[in-house]
């Protein structure tokens, strides 16, 4: 890796978990994934980031679909939840909606779905240090010519995250600053879970490592 700079102060990772899962049937929130759900193995990801890379960090859990299902499987982990009424209505409002969720002292915001199952804390770190490393104000996952989550973005990014709505999510914000965005190759950003097809797939995967 590039030589580091300081860590950041503090980071909020937003898990975006509130869709309703339609293509799977069930909630794929609460898949399992090796002996625990798919959102607890994201949750403990993200929690064994280094202190080198931010000195202090929270973890915002997005509800929406099965509010009422989900969130008592949370309660080991010590998270922030909110919940996403406007689920329906697109990625854009849970995004919005865990910002108002934000800490003050955040000076950056890592975003991140719950169902990227082969993400590793060492994936996480890498996207941070190409943030810290870099000289851009955005470090997002590479999907082609694209930018896409898990992303991180600035402190200057804030309100606009904060104003989305839709199903857009961050890629209007990833695309408008194309310029500002550090690009980092996640092949484990690759895989996500959509169908019954993908999470047999994933956990064959997952096997073979």
């Amino acid at each position: 890796m590039n030589e580091m700079h300081n860590p950041l102060p503090f980071v909020s990772c937003i898990i975006l978990a509130a869709g309703e899962s339609k293509r799977l049937g069930t909630a794929k929130q609460l898949l399992d994934w090796h002996g625990e759900t798919i959102l607890a193995k994201a949750i403990r990801t993200l929690e064994g980031i280094s202190p080198k890379y931010a000195s202090g960090m929270e973890i915002i859990v997005v509800l929406g679909a099965r509010y009422e299902e989900i969130l008592p499987t949370l309660s080991p982990f010590r998270i922030i939840t909110c919940r996403n009424d406007h689920w329906h209505e697109g990625m854009g409002t849970s995004i919005s909606t865990a910002m108002h969720s934000v800490n003050p002292q955040a000076s950056a915001v890592l975003l991140s779905v719950c169902d990227q199952v082969l993400m590793t804390t060492a994936d996480y770190e890498q996207l941070l240090s190409a943030f810290l490393t870099g000289n851009s104000t955005i470090a997002a996952t590479r999907y082609g010519e694209n930018a896409g989550v898990p992303a991180v973005f600035t402190l200057q990014y804030f309100p606009h995250l904060q104003s989305l709505s839709g199903e857009r999510g961050a890629k209007s914000i990833l695309q408008k600053n194309n310029a500002d965005v550090t690009f980092v190759d996640l092949p484990a950003a690759l895989v996500d879970i959509d169908t019954a097809e993908d999470y047999v797939r994933a956990m064959g995967r997952r096997m073979k490592n």
